[in-house]
């Protein structure tokens, strides 16, 4: 229970389907800036969801999740922002919320656990196996964010919301005597200097790397930074050491976190074909043995994009892009793998990007050529035409 519209509308389905309902809230944060930084996911006022469980006639459980936030989420996102990858956080609060309602759950002796989620779960009566699907409203739908459920999860969890529409929600909402919270105003800053001072709040200074921004493909250094943790895989708006801005079309394309070095691209000469997934989690009903075609969202606002898949050993996998998506796709971002593009299409895997760029006989390049890479090339291409034309003069 947040106190917010789909929380309260699900919980207000399910007694009227005459389940036995209890409310649980989690909250998540100690201290002001951990409290400022994340909270559009702590309650914003624990009592207002206590009395909206009383209007509901249900009893309320609070809990604190601070423990498993800072260690499965906290904890991550440092790490990935002190390497210069990318972490999804989203994603990785959404499954610390799944594990702390599971365990309450156990301990009140609950048959199962619901959400507010916009999202499927579905059930194979011939193998038992459950998988997940996009919700009946598209337009909100949640699947992205919860792609890595696994099947013990699935098992205790249900979305009551998962055949309802947004629309149907607020006329739901209609029917109550009392009000319930605004919906979350903003997301995670991850431009903030909020969380930069988090992050030195929590890590040793050693990780703070300073070193050059450069342009990758022009190859001259642009500045200073004071620290890799400071910037982030896709970022725009690059900002130099004293607060000197660059041209703000420019995009970080590659940190090297050992040297302290930061390149920075035009978006336009961005591509990417061939992806190199890891910590693979797939659905048990297909086949592993042979390439899927599968369509893949690299991001939770991103189209769906059709691909082939081949799977490898130790939770490997290679995507191979029908039509090279024309951007960057991050080192350790969330890639969500669904069986078809449209509407009510089920999770067939997520993973992590290990790795990702263009298919070249050098193998994947993982960032857009240099002028002197391209200089390379052209004289390679010269030697190799001399060669067939020396070949056909000897009669070869």
């Amino acid at each position: 229970m947040t106190g917010r519209l789909d929380s309260t509308v699900s919980a207000y389905l399910l007694k009227k389907q005459g389940h036995r309902v209890l409310g649980i809230s989690v909250m998540w944060t100690e201290g002001d800036l951990e409290k400022d930084l994340f909270s559009p996911w702590d309650l914003p006022d624990i009592n207002g969801v206590k009395d909206i469980c009383e209007h509901l006639d249900i009893p309320f459980y609070g809990v604190h999740g601070h423990d498993l936030f800072q260690a499965n989420v906290a904890e991550r996102l440092i790490s990935a922002r002190l390497s210069g990858e990318v972490f999804c956080f989203q994603s990785h609060m959404h499954m610390a919320l799944i594990d702390v309602l599971i365990d309450k759950a156990e301990k009140l002796n609950a048959d199962g656990i619901a959400t507010g989620h916009y999202a499927k779960t579905t059930r194979n009566q011939t193998t038992g196996q459950y998988s997940l699907s996009m919700a009946s409203d598209s337009k909100n739908d949640q699947s992205f964010m919860l792609a890595q459920l696994n099947q013990r999860q699935m098992e205790k969890l249900s979305f009551p919301l998962a055949e309802v529409r947004l629309e149907q929600v607020k006329k739901i909402e209609a029917l109550f005597n009392f009000n319930l919270f605004p919906p979350k105003k903003r997301p995670l800053q991850l431009n903030s200097e909020k969380l930069v001072s988090y992050i030195e709040q929590n890590s040793a200074d050693i990780f703070y790397k300073e070193g050059l921004v450069l342009n990758f493909r022009e190859g001259h250094t642009l500045g200073d930074h004071e620290g890799v943790h400071h910037y982030r895989l896709g970022q725009n708006k690059v900002v130099l050491k004293g607060g000197i801005p660059i041209d703000s079309n420019l995009k970080i394309i590659s940190i090297d976190a050992y040297k302290g070095n930061i390149f920075v691209d035009q978006p336009s000469e961005l591509s990417v074909d061939t992806v190199v997934l890891t910590e693979l989690k797939i659905d048990a009903k297909w086949d592993v043995s042979k390439p899927m075609v599968v369509f893949v969202q690299a991001g939770a606002e991103s189209e769906r994009c059709p691909a082939m898949m081949l799977l490898k050993n130790n939770k490997l996998a290679v995507l191979t892009y029908k039509d090279a998506f024309k951007d960057m796709i991050p080192l350790g971002e969330q890639l969500v793998i669904y069986e078809r593009a449209g509407a009510r299409a089920k999770v067939v895997a997520s993973a992590r990007v290990l790795k990702s760029g263009l298919m070249t006989d050098k193998g994947i390049e993982v960032i857009p050529k240099s002028l002197d890479d391209d200089d390379d090339d052209e004289k390679d291409e010269k030697k190799k035409n001399e060669s067939n034309i020396q070949r056909n003069d000897y009669g070869f």
